[in-house]
């Protein structure tokens, strides 16, 4: 059944986006709006909108095995394109966007994607774009970028992270969190990975993170149960449908083909849960290993002296998020599924009983 006040937003989303609004745009008036999010929350962001302009659920479509496990003992699911046959069930539920407007939206995009390929990329640090959060307020962090001449007469450019409220962006708080230099965050990031080499609390935090997230025997059990069923219900679709095959009386929305179906979504969506869990096992122990043979390779350097070369290769892969605290400290998330405090060099390193301090997801 359609909940009518959240088709009304989808609807107007659609519809603004046809007419030229960008999704930060619409992000920004269903904000101010007070529409709360899919997920619950009071701010929209540009993914949010972006996402629900490519779900063809919102036209009634519900498309299987768009994904499927190409190698049984690693467990890891693929995007499924063409190995394997797809089933896709139109009319399947009432549309809340017609199939027209959903393809003009697909079209739109592809367009506007196209626009923004041929325009000059930004050439400064993009490796902190979308990952700095205002510790304050909780809103996310623009680059800005102040000029001016020093001593010599030349011109200096200096570059700062600033919480976009601070900025005068503002979409239903203030704040008044002060800009922070990037030089400065890319010093701190360093720090942190010289802390981390020598400190064996990140082995235990992030091997103990990896066990909470697999599967215990009991799931892995009832895993193995779930792909049977799963098979077994997509043999009897395959037949179902191959016995009418010519059959132009045939309904695919049959009470017998909507009940077999539906039996499907439903161990799907168990399925994913459990893939998606021990695909992220694998990944995190990767990332594991990964981290500690660069962490080996570190060169050692003054602190003081605040001379060395900004890994942003570490940083695109071991960051997930960062919240810059009014005092310099940047708590990140890390994709090995756990917290790590990165402290400035002038604050106290290294620091002591960093368990205390380092809190699991």
């Amino acid at each position: 059944m359609i909940d009518e006040e959240q088709a009304a937003v989808i609807r107007n989303i659609y519809e603004g986006y046809l007419k030229g609004k960008s999704t930060k745009s619409i992000a920004r008036e269903l904000t101010e709006k007070g529409v709360l999010s899919p997920r619950g929350l009071k701010a929209w962001n540009a993914n949010t909108v972006d996402s629900l302009l490519r779900n063809e659920t919102v036209c009634g479509t519900i498309k299987y095995q768009k994904t499927y496990s190409k190698d049984y003992l690693a467990k890891k699911q693929v995007r499924n394109q063409g190995e394997l046959p797809q089933y896709v069930i139109e009319d399947h539920h009432p549309p809340i966007i017609d199939p027209e407007m959903f393809e003009q939206v697909q079209q739109e995009m592809k367009s506007r994607e196209i626009g923004r390929s041929t325009k000059k990329k930004y050439s400064h640090q993009t490796a902190f774009f979308k990952l700095f959060y205002c510790g304050k307020c909780g809103n996310i962090m623009n680059h800005v970028a102040y000029s001016n001449k020093n001593k010599e007469g030349e011109r200096v450019v200096r570059h700062y992270w600033r919480c976009t409220v601070a900025l005068g962006h503002k979409f239903i708080t203030e704040c008044d969190a002060p800009g922070y230099r990037e030089e400065m965050i890319e010093l701190t990031f360093m720090n942190m990975l010289h802390e981390m080499k020598d400190h064996p609390q990140l082995i235990f935090e992030a091997k103990q993170a990896i066990q909470e997230v697999g599967l215990s025997e009991g799931e892995q059990e009832q895993l193995g149960q779930l792909k049977q069923k799963v098979k077994d219900y997509y043999y009897d679709l395959y037949k179902e449908v191959e016995a009418h095959r010519g059959d132009e009386d045939f309904d695919v929305n049959s009470s017998e083909m909507k009940q077999l179906t539906d039996k499907i979504i439903a161990i799907e969506n168990e399925l994913e849960v459990y893939n998606e869990r021990l695909e992220k096992v694998q990944q995190m122990q990767e990332d594991l290993d990964w981290l500690l043979d660069e962490l080996k390779d570190l060169k050692k350097y003054q602190l003081r002296r605040r001379a060395t070369t900004f890994r942003d290769d570490i940083f695109s892969r071991l960051i997930k998020r960062g919240e810059v605290q009014e005092d310099g400290r940047v708590v990140y998330d890390l994709c090995l599924g756990i917290q790590w405090t990165a402290y400035g060099a002038d604050q106290a390193l290294p620091r002591r009983n960093a368990s205390k301090k380092n809190k699991k997801r």
